[in-house]
């Protein structure tokens, strides 16, 4: 059986990715935080951590933060059953996209608030949101992933977020003169989220039927500030329809 010591100081490194910060939130030494992950690693038989550029979890690391993290929601979710009058606050960093942040999904915080959670939203696009899971950075995220990848978590469906390509009639005027066609598009400048955000990919893949890979670009990474910069006349770009659900 593993050593829940050991286990909840690995845990540590990997949310600070420090041995030392880690130490400090333990309130223990930066030896013996260190000490403790040797013993892991040899009870276990295999290296957890990567030390050098930085510290991050290895493939074995990965398995095992998620088993940790695993038996500490199931004992948090006991003592609220067993204790309820002595529930004490729980952390949980959810992996969100910048698009349901800021549309549907605060009624969801306000649910999680009322049973004694303490979010952290950690923002990335829809399709990295796994990454984040399998580093150990998050709890819990919504991702275009229709199945559960990871073992022991669950995949359930939430709803649809709807996307459209626009332009202003002034844009779509200049640029698009004989409707919107493939040189058009690639003439024209698109607006983007970050460097994550593949939608218009996916648009030229769905639309013309081919896959491009290069375009001029605009990143713009706001849902609001993107939205503004078609309104401006900036480019052309795929915001998230007003009727997604």
């Amino acid at each position: 059986m593993l050593n829940m010591v050991e286990l909840e100081t690995f845990a540590a490194v990997v949310e600070h990715r420090s041995f030392a910060q880690a130490a400090v939130a333990l309130s223990i030494s930066s030896a013996a935080a260190t000490r403790r992950v040797k013993r892991l690693e040899q009870s276990i038989g295999a290296l957890l951590l990567l030390r050098e550029p930085v510290v991050l979890p290895t493939k074995a690391g990965e398995e095992v933060f998620r088993h940790f993290m695993i038996v500490r929601l199931q004992e948090d979710h006991l003592l609220r059953r067993v204790m309820p009058r002595r529930a004490t606050t729980t952390a949980l960093a959810l992996a969100v996209n910048a698009d349901s942040l800021a549309t549907w999904f605060e009624p969801v915080t306000r649910e999680l608030a009322q049973h004694h959670v303490a979010l952290e939203i950690v923002v990335d696009d829809q399709d990295h949101t796994l990454e984040a899971l399998a580093r150990g950075d998050v709890k819990g995220f919504l991702s275009t992933q229709p199945k559960p990848v990871v073992d022991r978590f669950l995949a359930d469906p939430v709803g649809q977020m709807r996307y459209q390509c626009v332009a202003t009639p002034g844009f779509a005027r200049e640029h698009f003169t004989g409707g919107l066609t493939l040189p058009g598009a690639l003439k024209s400048t698109a607006i983007l989220f970050d460097r994550k955000d593949a939608l218009h990919d996916v648009f030229f893949a769905s639309y013309f039927g081919v896959t491009v890979g290069r375009y001029p670009r605009h990143y713009f990474p706001s849902p609001v500030a993107l939205l503004n910069a078609i309104l401006d006349e900036l480019g052309y770009g795929c915001p998230r329809c007003r009727r997604s659900r």
